[in-house]
């Protein structure tokens, strides 16, 4: 019941204020009240502070005088409302255009749930370095075509990321994330900032192509993917 332990701590933190008079301490309680949604106050009354007005150690003559108000009473939960009110922070309305025999309630939600790893991927187009608000075409037919080369580099990030994630977890290794720790669910465009600095080398002379500054890392990343694409970095 954390909205519960939030009143309480709220609370606690109300009663430990001294207010100047009796009228500030009233109006700060019946705010308090007010704002309740998870229990109630037992038992609420202002209580008179008394202590010494004058700063320093009194004397032995001093008397204690009423220096403030403060809030006292019990903080109760009420489960009945609690959960009234948490039923109903769950439910969320869900509208589609597609036939009720197409897909199932279960489904219809799965399908709602898993738009945010597709919405993940289109996160690119809003970085900077992706320079989208480079890209200025006057045809609909050249901004459909953008669009669709987009969807299948997309397509093929996401299909690259998949494969390595689960040939790490399947041979029990990782790699370094941003931090240098060890992980097995790297983003590949963190793979793709690993991978930056290696070139191909051309020796016109001798007819001959070559990769270099490939290490170690990228020896054991690349072994986990395909022949296909290990061929490219001549690691057949």
């Amino acid at each position: 019941m954390s909205g519960s332990i939030k009143e309480y701590k709220a609370f606690e933190k109300l009663s430990g204020t001294v207010y100047n008079c009796q009228a500030d301490a009233q109006k700060a309680a019946n705010k308090f009240v007010a704002d309740l949604k998870y229990g109630c106050l037992y038992e609420m009354q202002l209580c008179g502070v008394k202590g010494f007005k004058q700063k320093g150690k009194p004397s032995k003559d001093a008397v204690k005088e009423l220096v403030g108000w403060r809030i006292k009473g019990d903080y109760v939960c009420c489960p009945a409302d609690y959960q009234q009110s948490v039923s109903k922070l769950g439910r969320f309305i869900l509208a589609s255009n597609t036939f009720e025999e197409e897909f199932s309630d279960t489904e219809l939600l799965a399908g709602y749930k898993g738009q945010a790893k597709v919405e993940r991927g289109f996160r690119f187009m809003k970085d900077k370095q992706f320079m989208a608000s480079t890209m200025f075409v006057k045809k609909p037919e050249r901004l459909e075509v953008i669009l669709m080369l987009m969807a299948m580099c997309l397509t093929v990030y996401s299909c690259l990321e998949k494969e390595l994630r689960e040939q790490l977890q399947k041979n029990n290794q990782t790699v370094p994330n941003q931090s240098q720790k060890p992980t097995d669910k790297p983003t590949m465009r963190w793979i793709f900032a690993l991978f930056t600095g290696i070139h191909i080398l051309y020796i016109l002379n001798e007819n001959k192509t070559l990769i270099i500054n490939v290490k170690d890392l990228h020896r054991r990343i690349l072994g986990l993917f395909s022949e296909e694409i290990q061929k490219y970095y001549k690691l057949e």
